[in-house]
């Protein structure tokens, strides 16, 4: 009897066990959505800073796993350019649902549905995203976007390699890219790093800058995320 309820209880405490294996993983520092949804009622804080020549803004994300492969997201940006005041630029809610696991040379794939209000331009503003990743090897991947901005009049794309040099240790360089059919692509790149402090917490710093433009439009992010 001592044996069995022994057993019983083994059993009983996996699920808990697992929760408290989750790492964190995050949807910053760069342009790229990722594929990984958290697992039910998880909740992760995720914010950084953004410095740029003109402007500095104030990144803030709440993500909260709903179910399995599901999860929602609260975002919104405070910002401040040249001599204005502080203002809130957006407040957005984003839904990501993982749709296919990978299988060999088939990418894992989630779909991204966002819906959200700009104060700047006082409209509300639905968009969405597909993402898509593929492992190379135990240290390399491959990250990739497809969606839309500005309620679907601009195309986005990302590209971007990742290497894992150590388990808590992410690079990645990045191409990412607007395209509108009444003005011309914006092109740009982007390459930073992310260290895990532990598998609940996480910094990370990332720079980049336009490309094929007369301005270089440099930028500055770093931020930290939690996992609860």
């Amino acid at each position: 009897m001592k044996q069995l309820f022994f057993i019983i209880l083994i059993i009983s405490s996996i699920p808990i066990l697992a929760q408290d294996l989750d790492e964190i993983n995050t949807d910053r520092p760069d342009q790229s959505e990722g594929v990984y949804t958290l697992s039910p009622k998880k909740l992760q804080f995720e914010n950084g800073f953004t410095f740029a020549e003109n402007s500095f803004a104030d990144n803030l994300m709440l993500r909260y796993g709903l179910w399995q492969g599901t999860e929602v997201r609260f975002s919104t940006d405070i910002s401040k350019i040249k001599s204005e005041k502080w203002q809130v630029d957006n407040l957005f809610v984003s839904v990501k649902q993982h749709l296919l696991s990978e299988n060999e040379w088939i990418p894992s794939i989630t779909l991204v549905g966002y819906g959200g209000y700009d104060f700047r331009d006082k409209t509300f503003k639905p968009d969405v995203c597909l993402a898509f990743e593929n492992t190379l090897s135990e240290q390399f991947l491959l990250a990739y976007n497809i969606g839309t901005a500005e309620k679907f009049q601009n195309l986005t794309t990302t590209f971007q390699v990742g290497y894992a040099p150590l388990k808590e240790v992410y690079l990645f360089v990045e191409y990412f890219a607007v395209f509108n059919a009444e003005t011309l692509p914006s092109h740009n790149i982007d390459t930073g790093v992310l260290y895990m402090l532990n598998p609940k917490f996480q910094i990370d710093v990332a720079f980049g800058r336009a490309l094929f433009s007369s301005s270089a439009d440099f930028f500055v992010t770093t931020g930290f995320s939690y996992l609860f």
